[in-house]
């Protein structure tokens, strides 16, 4: 059992049964639990950039900010350029942040959501109320970089070449929980940063 009260002004962190992130209500300062101990964690909510009907409800995304090196890339027709600099046979690399979603959904949106997010790279204005507590973050920063692995491999498979081999590395630099306000519309849900609808969720 792990006390879940803020480090900082002894509050009471507000949760659900399966959280790993959270933020204090009261003074706004972010945790995450790992291997059964808080750490001290960025978490920010995104304004809504866009105007929606519908009760905007806010997900929780692991930010996650990386140095990706290609070492090599072996691909047959038309090499086109991604995030990245770089490309082809060549070294390639950049930073780049993956975002990863970090509540429960079926594969197919958790991978359709941090592909899209991910080439996107949105921007956003960080919320005002810094003490909105974030719920629902049932997956790890572990299980986060594990999964950015993945969509680096799905970003890669998804350009119009055909990729036969590949030889790359991923360095984490840094991670933080943004929540991103959706609305339900239409039997999907549609992000207020982009305007992305996704259904099966």
């Amino acid at each position: 059992m792990v006390p879940l009260n803020c480090e900082s002004c002894g509050s009471l962190l507000e949760s659900e049964d399966r959280d790993v992130a959270f933020r204090c209500t009261n003074c706004g300062q972010g945790y995450a639990l790992v291997e059964g101990e808080l750490k001290r964690l960025m978490v920010k909510s995104a304004s809504p950039k866009l105007q929606e009907r519908g009760e905007v409800q806010y997900y929780p995304f692991w930010v996650l900010k990386a140095e990706v090196t290609i070492q090599s890339r072996d691909a047959s027709g038309r090499f086109f350029s991604s995030l990245l600099k770089g490309g082809g046979a060549g070294p390639a690399g950049g930073a780049i942040a993956f975002y990863i979603p970090g509540f429960d959904a079926p594969l197919e949106v958790l991978r359709q959501l941090s592909v899209e997010f991910t080439k996107e790279q949105p921007s956003y204005e960080v919320a005002e109320d810094v003490r909105k507590s974030i719920k629902g973050c049932v997956h790890s920063e572990e299980f986060a970089r594990g999964f950015a692995d993945f969509v680096f491999l799905a970003m890669e498979a998804e350009k119009p070449d055909t990729m036969k081999s590949i030889r790359y590395s991923i360095r984490f630099l840094d991670a933080t929980v943004l929540a991103v306000p959706f609305v339900s519309v239409d039997g999907s849900k549609k992000d207020l940063l982009m305007g992305k609808q996704v259904k099966g969720w």
